[in-house]
């Protein structure tokens, strides 16, 4: 699966450094799922792309293990005067 976002607003942040970023800014996402064993994983692979501020791609990949359990599954509504 693919994503594509265009025109993208302040404050998005192409990487914890201060980057900057013009209106041209496009970010690509690729996503993959595979089983390894017993075990299944996500990729994800962002590409932001700006001729103006980025010589190339900027490239992160991020990968993420499905959980045979709900174990660490705890959705919760957002407090900020609640200790968890």
């Amino acid at each position: 699966m693919w994503a594509k976002l265009q025109r993208v607003r302040q404050p998005w942040r192409i990487s914890p450094a201060i980057v900057p970023y013009s209106a041209n800014a496009t970010l690509d996402e690729y996503f993959n799922s595979f089983s390894y064993g017993r075990n299944t994983w996500l990729f994800v692979t962002t590409a932001v792309t700006d001729r103006q501020y980025l010589m190339e791609r900027y490239i992160t990949h991020s990968h993420f293990k499905k959980l045979p359990d709900n174990s660490r599954w705890d959705p919760t509504q957002c407090k900020t005067d609640e200790p968890r």
